[in-house]
Order: structure tokens, then C-alpha cells, then sequence
């Protein structure tokens, strides 16, 4: 059976909100909703939010805005600005690398350094705009990903890792040309393994979640770390998993 896609102006909330105040909240988005910037009137993270939240009342309150964004098929943690201040100091954070973002990532291939970190430049393929891939030319975007073994699961890594660039597709890119695709990725992933992983553990999407944002406030200066445990569709793959 088909997924029903919300459309913009439909009621469907499928957020939870992690943190609120004046002029910041943070959300866990669901795999599968895009974060913003639909086509053809599909609704987006951002929609929802702009329908189910009240407006700041503080004087330079705008509508709710991404800060930064996950690929539709990436779980986790976004952050909003409220307010135009809040906006401005995001952006600025986001700039200056002062926004940690730590991820779960379930990679193949068991066989990898404890800890490392993946230096690699980025860009956009000639196969269009949406696809990444390592490059050292003059033009790509830097990107840097940190990374630490937690747990091995026969064939699979689970793996936390932190981003220190937001480049598109960073995370899948540089596991990908690391030798080390992520589970269920269907686009840089191993499609035999991916098969696999749909058919006998459930695995239906890419297996990356943002767990954990990290900053100070950009109005109050108060330090936050704020986490969203592992959805149920990725918990299930990994207990399927552990129990071969």
C-alpha cells in the first residue's frame, strides 16, 4: 500500500517538539518528510510547523524557519528560529562550526578504525543537482565528518558520528567513497546488501538519525544539549540485526 504523502493544509502533525521558548524550537522529524522547500504541494516539516505553532510575541517575530536541514530519509533533530534574532545568530553559529550536530549511522562492512576523521571536498555530480560526490577540484566545498565505532553487528558498524561541515548528502558521500556505504542509503548504498536489510530486518530507508544538537542560545546565551532517542523503525532494524 502506497504512504500517504500530507498535502499543505492538511492538519497531520508528525513532529515532536524536543524544546520551546520565545525564540527557538527544536523538532524531531520523522524519515521521509522533507525538512522545506516542497514541489507540487507536498507538505514539508516547515509547513507543519508554521500550522501547529504560535507565534512568538516577541517584536521581531517571524514565521518558523529551518535553520538547517536532513534529507528526507534522515531522522532526527532540526532547529527552528521564532524570531529574527534567533535566525541571525543560528546562521551565524551554523557559519563559525558552533553548532554540533552528532548522528547514528548504521554502515556496511565491519572492518574500520575505532575513531577517525573523513576530510574529503564535495560537489554536485553531472548526473544533476541532487547527487554528491568526492572531488578535488578547485570548486568543491569542504567537508569534514567525525566518526567513532560504537557497536559491531556482524556485517555492520554502528557508528556515531559528527559533522563539522553541512554539506548535502555529507554523511552518506563520505561513508560511501570511505568503504563503508550506509545501510539502506539508495542511492551510494550496496544494493544487494540493501535488499537484504528490507527483506529480512525491515530496513527501509537510510539508517542515519540525528541524535544530538549541541549550542548556546543565540538570544539567551544558555548552553543546550538536546537528544531524540532512535525511532522505532530504526530500533527495530538493529534488534532484527543483533538477533542473527
Amino acid at each position: 500500500m502506497a504512504r500517504r504523502t500530507p498535502q499543505r493544509g492538511s492538519a497531520y502533525r508528525s513532529y515532536a517538539v524536543v524544546f520551546e521558548d520565545e525564540h527557538l524550537l527544536v523538532v524531531t522529524k520523522p524519515g521521509g518528510l522533507l525538512t522545506n522547500m516542497a514541489e507540487r504541494g507536498e507538505q514539508t516539516l516547515q509547513d507543519q510547523i508554521r500550522k501547529h505553532t504560535k507565534k512568538s510575541s516577541e517584536p521581531d517575530a517571524v514565521a518558523p524557519s529551518a535553520a538547517h536541514r536532513l534529507d528526507r530519509f534522515t531522522s532526527g533533530l532540526v532547529l527552528f528560529g521564532k524570531t529574527q534574532r534567533a535566525l541571525e545568530g543560528l546562521g551565524a553559529m551554523i557559519r563559525d562550526n558552533e553548532l554540533e550536530k552528532h548522528y547514528w549511522v548504521l554502515v556496511y562492512r565491519a572492518e574500520m578504525p575505532k575513531a577517525g576523521k573523513i576530510t574529503a571536498a564535495l560537489e554536485r555530480t553531472d548526473q544533476g543537482k541532487r547527487k554528491m560526490r568526492v572531488s578535488t577540484a578547485e570548486h568543491a566545498l569542504p567537508a569534514v565528518t567525525e566518526f567513532k565505532v560504537e557497536e559491531r553487528i556482524g556485517s555492520y558498524l554502528l557508528v556515531s558520528a559528527r559533522i563539522l561541515t553541512g554539506r548535502t548528502h555529507q554523511i552518506r558521500v563520505h561513508f560511501a567513497d570511505y568503504g563503508h556505504p550506509v545501510a539502506g542509503d539508495n542511492i551510494y548504498g550496496n544494493k544487494p546488501a540493501n535488499i537484504e536489510l528490507r527483506e529480512k530486518h525491515g530496513l527501509t530507508r537510510q539508517f542515519i538519525h540525528a541524535r544530538e544538537l549541541a549550542f548556546k542560545h543565540p538570544v539567551t546565551g544558555e548552553q543546550l544539549k538536546l537528544n531524540a532517542k532512535l525511532p522505532k523503525d530504526l530500533s527495530r532494524a538493529l534488534k532484527s540485526l543483533r538477533a542473527e
